[in-house]
Order: structure tokens, then sequence, then C-alpha cells
């Protein structure tokens, strides 16, 4: 984060540095919620609904 506005990703320098997170399923269901959400969203708004904030 750069002054909390602006993500900078960045590849790691070496494979050493790449990492696997188990995402546990509490999560996962959280997520699946979440998105579906969005969808019944999207389809509600129609051609106004723009992902955005």
């Amino acid at each position: 984060m750069v002054g909390n506005r602006t993500v900078v990703e960045k590849d790691t320098t070496s494979m050493a540095g790449e990492r696997v997170l188990p995402l546990p399923a509490l999560v996962r269901e959280a997520l699946k919620t979440f998105r579906a959400a969005q969808t019944a969203e999207k389809l509600a708004t129609g051609e106004g609904y723009d992902g955005v904030g």
C-alpha cells in the first residue's frame, strides 16, 4: 500500500518467496456468499451496475 490508496504488486525475487496459504472453510464460504450477493446485485441493477465502490 502506498498512502492507503495504491496497491503496488510485484513478483517475488525468487521462487523461495512464493507461498501457498491455506484458506479456512469459514472464509471460503463467506467469500462464496459474498460473490453470490454481488451477482444478485449486478442482475438487479442491470446496465447501471459498474462494480466499483
